[in-house]
């Protein structure tokens, strides 16, 4: 380990109460009183290690002077001189509790009389060349830059603001490395931007960046432009109790934990982990991507790594993506935030993976309110999380946040929602909603999905477990919808819902205590001419169970194509069953299936092991 010294104090000064007292040995010394503070700073000092303390001191007569670094006594107090004819050279050692820092350290000396105290005959006597010399952090081939080595204290006590970016700056004119937090609490009063090439590292939850007390509220971290940068294994507390709300144009940008903005240009690498982030006025996390397309298959890249943080506290989204080409959201914890736990908008090849979020409120007058949501996006997948408590959907993965068709972007396809948990939402488990509006009024659009539903767990929600409006191209398969039996209208009553919708396959669910297990609403009417039409559904091999009603059919709704389904009442006539062409009777015919001779066109039924016709005619119509 290196080391490297500071001179403190290099003219003789005399302390005491009679100036003049040593004009016959030292004439000409400034006198400076009773008492006096030198500051100094230690650049690149490490803080756990010893330093020492090196200065000449004259005609100190006894032990009860002060001597103080950093506001505490140097072991041995100030050395009494065996001689007033001779200068003494001394020794002392500054250990780790002195706290030594890069700047700001001070070193006070004052005299003192006989029984320490500071007035009466108090001693004269004359120090010169303080030089001490301390131990430096060396740079590790990683480029480590350690923030107590430019100065934070981590004590919660002082403004680190400073300090931080003095060692951000090192970072940068190295070309990237590491900024390392200590254990401790870091005062922060402003905003710090990571350049590229950078790696923001603390020591897990003892590492607490914090934000100052009474002052505007400011995002905490900044990327801008910069590629390859990594944060992880700290605190982002924005202690929104004590600082003020942001307001004005862009607010929403201001108060995150994290605010990403690259330019047109766009930034890849950016990874977020293990980062505990709370208490903020906006975001935990708010990324905005590049604005060089309004399709986002031409949006440059914008690519981030959300993983393992625990998110809490915050009054706006826990995780905002927006313009992102490239994300990973996978095994965060969110809660207690705003609007949305997650949040997709205008991005393409998003895995939201693994994640809980729970608690999530809304605010007044707003839409808001939902575990995960997403809108205007493409290539996404939101599998394996648990979403519950939350104040409106469990999940909305498409529609019901973001921008519309009319404003030049279209709605959300080819996306998968699959094996996932929710439970106990306030409007339902899951919906897909890629309606549109004419003001205040919907269009009635029908707008394709290309969406598959499969293998979620829909429980105990108050509204629909699973839910469509406005969709095309959907599959619900192998869902397990429980317990909804809202009192609200039908269609938030039922297991499986689909209102105003067109090409859904319904297949392979269990569908417990619901109102209705599955239920179709729209009336073909609403649709607008020229747009795709309301229904061409197929409905099979459900599992029903203590449902009031097990399939319901809105009164206006088309008919539904059924597979091995009973019918919802006698009145809607017979089952539509798949009937297969052979020619000829097959040598293992399956029991209860259909088949059609195609030479003789006979109709049988292979049962409880032989053939059985149901009908012959030789019309080759059919």
């Amino acid at each position: 380990m290196a080391t490297n010294f500071t001179v403190i104090q290099f003219q003789r000064q005399h302390f005491g109460n009679e100036p003049g007292s040593f004009n016959d040995i030292e004439p000409d010394v400034p006198f400076v009183g009773p008492a006096k503070d030198f500051a100094f700073d230690c650049p690149k000092v490490d803080p756990n290690d010893t330093a020492l303390l090196l200065f000449q001191s004259r005609d100190v007569s006894h032990t009860r002077n002060v001597f103080h670094v950093n506001g505490i006594q140097v072991f041995g107090g100030l050395p009494v001189s065996p001689s007033r004819e001779t200068w003494n050279g001394n020794v002392l050692l500054i250990e780790r509790h002195h706290g030594l820092r890069a700047t700001g350290n001070v070193l006070h000396v004052g005299s003192r009389n006989a029984s320490g105290g500071a007035g009466g005959d108090i001693d004269d006597f004359m120090i010169d060349n303080v030089v001490i010399q301390y131990k430096t952090m060396e740079l590790s081939p990683q480029r480590i830059f350690d923030v107590r080595c430019f100065g934070a204290n981590g004590e919660d006590e002082v403004d680190d603001f400073d300090a931080i970016r003095d060692a951000r700056d090192a970072v940068n004119t190295a070309g990237g490395g590491v900024l390392f937090f200590p254990p401790g609490t870091f005062i922060v009063s402003d905003t710090i931007e990571l350049g590229p090439n950078t790696s923001l590292l603390g020591s897990g939850a003892a590492s607490i960046l914090l934000a100052k007390p009474n002052v505007p509220a400011f995002s905490m971290l900044l990327i801008r432009n910069s590629h390859n940068v990594c944060v992880r294994d700290l605190v982002l507390d924005g202690n929104r109790a004590l600082t003020s709300e942001p307001t004005g144009p862009g607010n929403e940008n201001r108060g995150c934990g994290m605010f990403c903005a690259p330019g047109d240009e766009g930034q890849t690498g950016l990874s977020i982990r293990d980062v505990i982030i709370r208490n903020h006025h906006r975001s935990g996390i708010r990324i905005a991507g590049p604005n060089n397309s309004e399709n986002v298959y031409q949006l440059n890249p914008n690519e981030v790594d959300v993983v393992g943080c625990r998110i809490h506290d915050c009054d706006s989204r826990g995780v905002m993506l927006t313009r992102v080409t490239r994300a990973r959201i996978a095994g965060n914890t969110i809660s207690s935030c705003m609007q949305a736990g997650i949040q997709l908008v205008l991005s393409r090849a998003a895995v939201i993976d693994g994640n809980v979020v729970q608690h999530i409120c809304q605010r007044d007058e707003t839409t808001g309110g939902h575990g995960i949501s997403a809108a205007n996006s493409f290539d996404y997948t939101i599998v394996n999380n648990i979403v519950s408590g939350n104040a409106r959907w469990g999940i909305v993965a498409s529609g019901g946040v973001g921008t519309s068709p009319e404003e030049g972007h279209p709605m959300s396809k080819r996306y998968t929602v699959a094996n996932n948990i929710c439970r106990a939402n306030t409007s339902g488990g899951i919906t897909l909603d890629p309606s549109t509006r004419d003001g205040e009024e919907p269009t009635g659009v029908i707008h394709d999905s290309f969406a598959t539903v499969a293998g979620n767990v829909c429980a105990d929600n108050t509204g629909a477990g699973i839910h469509t409006i406005h969709a095309g191209y959907v599959t619900v398969h192998g869902n397990v919808c429980d317990g909804t039996l809202s009192s609200g209208k039908d269609s938030e009553s039922a297991g499986i819902a689909i209102v105003s919708s067109r090409h859904t396959v319904v297949d392979d669910n269990v569908l417990i205590a619901n109102k209705y297990g599955v239920a179709f609403w729209g009336d073909p009417s609403t649709v607008p001419p020229n747009t795709p039409e309301i229904g061409h559904h197929l409905l099979g091999g459900n599992v029903y169970d203590g449902n009031n009603k097990e399939i319901h059919i809105g009164e206006h709704h088309p008919p539904i194509r059924q597979l091995h389904e009973r019918p919802p009442g006698d009145e809607w006539g017979g089952i539509n069953l798949p009937v297969k062409e052979s020619p000829g009777n097959p040598a293992n015919g399956v029991d209860g299936a259909l088949y059609l001779n195609t030479q003789d066109r006979r109709l049988q039924m292979y049962a409880g092991g032989a053939w059985r016709t149901l009908q012959t005619t030789n019309d080759p119509s059919w």
